[in-house]
């Protein structure tokens, strides 16, 4: 062993190509905290990144890169670390952190009562990073604790905590993949095709379709008059403030269009990134895919549906040379059946591996003996028992 610690192998013999540990923790948080950024957690994305791949500074990892047959579990030392290293004030924020550390292959786990629960893979974790590279890991998590206080909106402190826990899994399995397949088309010397028209170019033309679509439909008689009305009234709201907006229609109303004019000219006037819309069932989607087919053209072509998971991929075992493959970059407009949208935020992409269906970790119910001023509270999940499980606090300062 040269000394050096490596993340991912190459093809030398000499590892003069393999990518050293230290600069993928680096790109992975940085690229982490980019991704974060829109949500003001960069430092809690950041932190993640840093620490996810920390067990393989485990010698037994170099064997495995090399060949060797071994088992080594590279995600626990970072979460684990994360939590020893923790004041008692602040071991509700690293235990947010760690869920992303110990969920970015296999998925967030459940908080305890399974065998891979957090509890139990941090209660019976034994170190094997060498002491002196554990001695010199110096986490801050006091600006993850400003970040996470200041992610709450008071109402409703368990949801927004469990929120911001997904949102940094999500950033940090991205961040992973997307600097893995970085390293690995340098290797190959080969350039990931995923780049997608940002949706501020798209706008103008899908509007100007929408709007000729709209205008070949009659507002003659009493249900083309409403519809009219509907369409009408959702456009004339999408200048208010960006939040959460409901529409009530009976059936045959309009509703499709109707919000899709609204999505259009809510992310023109607020400048919005993407438009995701989620359908709940096949039947509805396809029915709904029929009725914005006209309006949802670029240059005479329609726009394509995309489906999360859809992507084909490969099992990113620690020696492999070729990159796993990614879903491509999102495009600016996609829609998914809302069963996969709430998925998508609780669980990594297929190509992680197979996983299973999430265990629920955290309460969606206010706490039910309030919540402090200061204070990040993160809840089990009780099922609509009146009492949690667990409760974690952590002071603010």
């Amino acid at each position: 062993m040269s000394g050096k610690h490596y993340a991912h192998s190459g093809r030398a013999a000499d590892r003069s190509d393999w990518q050293l540990l230290p600069d993928h923790l680096q790109a992975t948080a940085t690229l982490a905290a980019h991704r974060a950024a829109p949500l003001k957690l960069q430092a809690t994305a950041h932190l993640a990144g840093l620490f996810h791949d920390f067990g393989k500074y485990d010698p037994a990892f170099d064997r495995v890169l090399s060949g060797g047959n071994e088992r080594v579990d590279h995600s626990t030392a970072g979460a684990a670390l994360l939590y020893s290293r923790a004041p008692a004030g602040l071991r509700g924020v690293a235990e947010i952190v760690a869920y992303a550390i110990l969920g970015h292959h296999a998925g967030l786990p459940d908080r305890d009562r399974t065998d891979a629960s957090m509890a139990r893979r941090l209660d019976g974790f034994r170190d094997p990073v060498p002491p002196a590279i554990t001695a010199a890991a110096l986490p801050d998590l006091g600006p993850v604790l400003r970040e996470l206080v200041a992610f709450r909106d008071g109402k409703m402190p368990g949801f927004d905590i469990s929120v911001a826990a997904r949102m940094v899994f999500s950033c940090l399995v991205d961040a992973d993949f997307r600097d893995t397949e970085a390293f690995y088309a340098r290797l190959d010397g080969t350039r990931p095709d995923r780049e997608w028209p940002a949706l501020a170019e798209l706008l103008p033309a899908w509007r100007a379709a929408f709007d000729a679509h709209m205008a070949t439909f009659s507002t003659e008689g009493e249900v083309n008059g409403l519809r009219a009305r509907v369409l009408a009234h959702v456009r004339q709201g999408a200048a208010l403030e960006p939040g959460l907006f409901t529409l009530t229609v009976p059936t045959g109303g309009g509703k499709t269009l109707a919000s899709l004019g609204f999505a259009l000219d809510h992310a023109a006037r607020h400048g919005k990134r993407r438009i995701i819309l989620a359908i709940p069932y096949t039947g509805a989607r396809i029915e709904a895919q029929r009725a914005r087919q006209p309006a949802h053209r670029e240059g005479g072509r329609p726009l394509t549906e995309t489906r999360i998971g859809a992507a084909p991929h490969r099992d990113p075992a620690p020696t492999l040379v070729t990159p796993p493959i990614l879903p491509s970059k999102r495009p600016a407009r996609h829609e998914v059946p809302a069963p996969q949208a709430y998925r998508a935020t609780a669980t990594p992409h297929p190509a992680l591996s197979a996983h299973r269906p999430p265990l629920r970790t955290f309460c969606t119910s206010p706490c039910s003996r309030g919540t402090e001023a200061g204070v990040v509270r993160c809840l089990v999940l009780c099922q609509g028992r009146l009492r949690c499980r667990t409760s974690l606090t952590t002071s603010s300062p």
